[in-house]
This record gives structure tokens, sequence and C-alpha cells, in this order.
């Protein structure tokens, strides 16, 4: 049980007959007082309950005799003694009634405070679905486009017999003086380091380019035929 920070009693408490007879015995507000006092510290217990081995404890916290506090606890019915597994303790009925709406209070907003942790546990499991979501469909989007790029390069790849012309050629040109104008739109090509080369830019063809270019020369090679 949740202990409370504070105590509820209603303002008419005082004029129960029980809490008269008290008041009666014991003038002068010490009646009242060591019952209200021991109400507190009750209050302020686990379970509500104030173990019977400790009274002469009590009596000295509220600064009474211990045969003072024994006739407020055990003659105006305003406390009980009960037993559990812990021992002989004592309990207020009253009290435990009027913290009924205090501690129903706590535990709604207990209740609450944990319904607000799920909400939030399954938004932050929601936002990381829709993440795995999105990078899972990033990552489909990026192989299509990997396998749009491939095919593309596949179907621009040299085919059987524009390889064997293209090693032909590798073979009797390369590093020599020869040059071709106007292949694939280039001013002059030569075949150097087996890579055909730009003679104006000083630069090798980039792949794509040089795929172009190399199938464009062993399309002009076969068809006019060695000349070099």
């Amino acid at each position: 049980m949740t202990t409370p920070k504070a105590f509820l009693h209603p303002t008419n408490f005082r004029h129960e007959i029980p809490v008269k007879r008290l008041m009666n015995d014991l003038p002068g507000g010490i009646g009242y007082g060591v019952a209200m006092l021991v109400i507190e510290t009750l209050a302020g217990q686990p379970d509500m309950r104030y173990p019977a081995e400790a009274v002469d404890l009590l009596a000295h916290d509220i600064g009474v005799s211990i045969p003072i506090l024994n006739t407020v606890l055990t003659t105006y019915g305003l406390f009980e003694e009960v037993r559990d597994e812990n021992g002989k303790s004592y309990i207020c009925p009253s009290l435990n009634i009027w913290q009924e709406p205090y501690l129903k209070k706590v535990e709604i907003n207990s209740l609450r405070g944990k319904k607000s942790a799920i909400k939030n546990q399954l938004r932050l499991q929601l936002q990381i679905d829709e993440l795995n979501h999105t990078l899972s469909s990033s990552d489909s989007s990026q192989q299509l486009i990997n396998k749009i790029i491939n095919k593309k390069i596949k179907n621009k790849s040299l085919n059987g017999e524009t390889r064997e012309l293209k090693a032909h050629l590798i073979d009797k040109y390369n590093n020599t003086n020869a040059k071709w104008e106007g292949v694939a739109g280039y001013k002059s090509l030569s075949i150097i380091n087996g890579y055909l080369h730009n003679n104006v830019t000083g630069k090798d063809l980039a792949p794509e380019a040089a795929i172009e270019a190399w199938g464009k020369l062993a399309q002009q090679y076969a068809t006019e035929g060695a000349k070099k």
C-alpha cells in the first residue's frame, strides 16, 4: 500500500461520541491531541499500522506517558489491535476509510502513468517500424536502380565478335603510333596500355564511353579491313 503524504479527517470528528468521551476524560486538549497525533503517525506508516511493541517509543515521540497512550489506544474504540505474521499492531479503522479517496487517486495516477509509458513505448515502436519500412523501401529502390544500371551496362557490353576484334586490335596496335580519327565522335584515339586513349584530352575513355567506342572501332575495322 502506498504511504500517504497527508491524511484527511472530517471536521466533525471531535463531535463523535467516543471522541467526546475521550475529551471529557482527558481534558485540556490532551486526549484529542494524543488521538490526532497517533492518527497522524499511523498515516505515515506502511499499511497505516504501528507495532504494539514500540508503543513506548510512540509515547516518547508524542510527549505523553505510556499509561495515557495505552488508554487512548484501547478504551474509546478509536483504534484497534490486530495481529498478522509480523506480530501485534494498532490501526485506526476511521483513518483507513478517510484515506480511501486519496489512495484511489494515487492508484489511478499510477495506472495513468503506466498507461502513458505504454503509449510512449508503442509510439516509439511504431516510429521504429516506420523507419525500418522506409529503410527497407529505400534498400529495395536502390536494389532496383542497381539492377537497371547493371542491365544497361550489360546491354552495352561487347559481344563475342567485338571482343575478339578488340583483343586483335590491342595485340596489334597497343602502344604504337596508330591513331583512329572520328570514331564514336572522337577526333583522335589510340590504344595505350590496352585502353582506348583520347589523344586530345590526354586521358583514357571512361568505361561506358570505351564500350561504345570499342564497338564502333571494331565495326569500322571489320568493314574497312586492316588498313594499318
